[in-house]
């Protein structure tokens, strides 16, 4: 019992003295968490009912109740557990930097996750769309490989591969301090810049096939072929940083590292038998993503073998 009052009472003072910009930074995230965590869960859902029959009701209601209403529920659940842990002195804010800065930038670096999670947020499918356009000045090519003929074409799980605009940033929604911050932001603008630069110098088209709007799967993928031309291609970005978001959530997540890798093998799965992209495509971009991943977030070997070294004695000579 009094450890956990001591326990509970360092909690408090973790969480008073920590600033506004912690509390914002904290908050925000979670909320976004909460967002893209009920918005999966229910395209998984959409995804299942498909396989057996279509999802009852229209479209547009359909949409909502992926875009805002199960997200809705699933946040206040959320927000009852929280603050049911910050009532019994469990929930803490622990403020990026010990100390402060003046002005806007200190109040700013406090919230550098949550800032960061926002702005990635918005950039790689900007960068994606960028990099179709300037594609367009060169002929796209095709690959024409039996494999992917033979692949047959699944469209309810175009609902899982939407899903990667919300999965991929799930790194940064979970980070905390300031170790990993930096590698992190690289590593993403790695597999932008890596992608980017492929699409426009060797722009690769996949040829669609016209849709005929059956159920949710076919309504989702029609609406993702009217958004998202056939090229942009190899490697698939999709696979990219759907692998090296659940690597990144499991270096910093860890106990989100199995749902986190079920969600990223999904997507690639998605991503060929909705025939987005070649095969080929699907496993340069794992690749891509594993790669980055260890150059940029793998623990050096030194770290991990420290912890084996560090409790052992100095050996001692015999007495005499």
């Amino acid at each position: 019992m009094a450890a956990e009052t001591a326990r509970r009472r360092l909690g408090e003072r973790r969480t008073s003295t920590a600033p506004l910009a912690s509390w914002i930074d904290d908050w925000g995230r979670w909320l976004l968490r909460s967002y893209f965590t009920g918005s999966l869960a229910c395209l998984c859902a959409f995804t299942l009912i498909n396989f057996f029959t279509d999802v009852p009701g229209s479209r547009l209601m359909d949409a909502l109740t992926a875009s805002l209403f199960v997200p809705l529920a699933w946040i206040l659940t959320s927000l009852a557990l929280r603050l049911r842990r910050w009532r019994c002195g469990e929930l803490t804010v622990t403020p990026v930097d010990p100390v402060t800065g003046p002005g806007w930038r200190g109040q700013l670096s406090q919230m550098r996750w949550l800032v960061a999670t926002v702005l990635m947020f918005g950039l790689w499918p900007s960068a994606y769309f960028f990099a179709n356009q300037l594609a367009g000045f060169r002929e796209p090519v095709q690959f024409h490989f039996t494999v992917d003929q033979r692949i047959p074409m699944r469209t309810e799980l175009s609902m899982v591969y939407v899903g990667i605009y919300w999965f991929f940033i799930f790194p940064l929604l979970y980070g905390r301090g300031r170790e990993l911050f930096w590698p992190l932001l690289r590593a993403y603008g790695t597999i932008m810049a890596i992608c980017a630069t492929c699409f426009v110098l060797y722009p690769v088209e996949y040829p669609r096939a016209p849709l005929v709007v059956h159920h949710m799967g076919d309504w989702t993928l029609a609406l993702v072929h009217g958004a998202d031309p056939p090229t942009n291609c190899f490697p698939s970005s999709h696979c990219a940083v759907a692998i090296f978001a659940a690597l990144g959530l499991r270096r910093i997540r860890p106990s989100a590292a199995l749902a986190g890798f079920g969600v990223a093998l999904g997507i690639c799965v998605a991503t060929v038998l909705t025939r987005q992209h070649y095969l080929i495509d699907t496993v340069a971009g794992m690749a891509l993503g594993i790669g980055v991943y260890l150059y940029f977030l793998r623990p050096r070997l030194e770290t991990r073998l420290a912890p084996a070294g560090a409790g052992r004695a100095p050996s001692q000579p015999p007495p005499p």
